[in-house]
């Protein structure tokens, strides 16, 4: 490196992903901006994952790699990477995920050009090595308290801590407030939540810089007992989420959360089990208030399935087959000539995400 001190510090939890680990090593090692130290967070993986990052880091001495000795999860794997981490700025990239070439160069010329503490940048959603999609090439810059609140409140924004580039003092403020558990769902949710309370500024290229790969991570898993535990431990999240807003003694915020819970629950509802639909059911009810889960049941499930569902655990009865659940709607013809009209990433493309943008954030001007 060109200096004692990193410019950025990447992180990269991994738990066995040994199929991808490298590619997303080479997508950081190749960046355009050399003064980077590359951290990967080892959580106790039981395959070859760890053996892969000591054989990169032989080649590219920017690579550390650190071990969990037990399995802690992705919110904890980044609190440790973290406080090992020298950089003045910080980024987080998923092990099956990969950057841009020029990610970090860009990033960082937009952290220091426009003195924040936030970059924020899209990302591809890859399906088969096609963009299916994209998340979050928005343009614009918010202040406080608008960066929280566009986020937690409005949901303007995502907030992936994958798709942000932050500055060291945030980071550090941040986790000084931020409860260390085992977390593999919604961990994002919570530790932005509070990265964002406290950010003053965070600038939006309008750029992609992020390559999701959908169906190779945890989002790809089928709905069975166990991914459905790993899952529900958003639950955690949320009463960590819950109990940060309550330290700021001000209840401005509690609708703006009912409306994430409600989001979040939705989302873990459409993974529910088709077997030992009971143990899940009790799992939940042992995990979050019995009154917000049936609420939340009721306008996933309709009230029928669930009051038969909280019948059938409290006296030990047959649990109740799921409800059959839309799938996904077939996109109507405008939205494909939209699609037609706009491919991802295309002049075209740019500009009507740039009127949009002007439109969506005046707001909050």
């Amino acid at each position: 490196m060109s200096s004692e001190k990193p410019r950025i510090s990447i992180l990269i939890p991994a738990f066995n992903k040994e199929k991808h680990i490298e590619r997303a090593l080479r997508s950081v090692a190749e960046q355009t901006l050399r003064d980077l130290e590359i951290i990967v967070i080892d959580d106790a993986s039981t395959d070859s994952t760890a053996e892969l990052v000591r054989k990169f880091a032989g080649k590219d001495k920017r690579v550390r790699l650190i071990r969990h000795e037990q399995n802690r999860g992705t919110l904890s794997a980044r609190i440790t990477g973290f406080r090992e981490a020298g950089g003045d700025y910080v980024m987080c990239l998923d092990a099956d995920d990969t950057l841009d070439p020029d990610c970090a160069e860009k990033t960082f010329a937009l952290a220091k050009k426009y003195d924040c503490e936030i970059v924020g940048f899209g990302a591809r959603l890859l399906r088969a090595g096609k963009t299916s999609g994209t998340i979050d090439a928005v343009r614009g810059r918010l202040s406080a308290p608008h960066v929280f609140e566009a986020a937690f409140c409005d949901h303007s924004y995502n907030w992936s801590v994958c798709l942000k580039l932050f500055r060291r003092d945030l980071f550090e403020k941040a986790l000084a407030d931020t409860e260390d558990f085992y977390c593999v769902s919604a961990e994002d949710f919570y530790f932005y939540t509070i990265l964002s309370f406290y950010a003053q500024k965070i600038v939006f290229p309008g750029k992609i810089f992020y390559n999701y790969y959908i169906e190779e991570g945890l989002t790809g898993h089928q709905n069975t007992p166990e991914s459905f535990r790993r899952m529900a431990t958003m639950l955690d999240a949320l009463k960590a989420v819950s109990r940060f807003l309550k330290k700021q003694n001000d209840s401005k915020y509690d609708i703006a959360f009912k409306q994430r819970e409600q989001e979040h629950l939705q989302l873990l509802f459409s993974r529910f089990p088709s077997t030992d639909g009971a143990g899940s059911m009790q799992f939940l009810l042992e995990q979050y208030p019995e009154a917000v889960i049936m609420e939340n049941m009721q306008l996933y499930f309709g009230t029928d399935f669930t009051e038969k569902a909280f019948l059938a655990v409290r006296n030990n009865e047959s649990f109740p087959q799921l409800p059959e659940q839309n799938g996904s709607e077939p996109l109507s013809f405008r939205k494909k000539v939209i699609a037609a009209l706009l491919p991802p990433e295309s002049p075209q493309w740019f500009l009507s995400k740039r009127i949009h943008d002007l439109l969506k954030w005046r707001k909050y001007k």
